[in-house]
């Protein structure tokens, strides 16, 4: 399976992309981060859209999957994405605190949820909105 990043033509960038930019490569804990998500994504594109707990799982309510990778021992990287016509699409990726008490954190968590909806959405309209991974 191919995997690309969803990349909108209106936003001008790749919201995965520009997500995993925000580390540094060179910094030897970034880069471990970096290649253990990339390893991750690797691994499930290889599943042919099936997700493996814990790795990944589906979103109750979405039409997409969540790929999970501890950063710290309080923060916990969400990375979205669906699959289409032999690609696995990278949709989304945000930091989610392990806790979120919080209704202001949960409607976050929605906004961005409900954002990858409509990237999905925009995607199975017009096919040609994405970049090689």
């Amino acid at each position: 399976m191919n995997i690309i990043y969803y990349c909108d033509s209106d936003l001008k960038f790749c919201p995965v992309k520009q997500y995993l930019n925000r580390f540094n490569a060179s910094a030897a804990k970034d880069a471990k981060l970096i290649a253990a998500i990339n390893s991750k994504i690797i691994f499930l594109s290889n599943r042919e859209n099936h997700p493996c707990p814990p790795i990944s799982k589906p979103l109750r309510g979405y039409s997409f999957f969540e790929i999970r990778h501890r950063k710290n021992k309080n923060i916990l990287i969400r990375v979205i994405y669906f699959c289409c016509d032999g690609k696995m699409v990278l949709l989304n990726a945000f930091e989610k605190p392990d806790d979120y008490g919080s209704q202001k954190i949960k409607k976050g968590i929605e906004k961005i949820f409900d954002m990858a909806e409509i990237y999905r959405q925009k995607y199975l309209k017009n096919k040609n909105l994405y970049e090689n991974y």
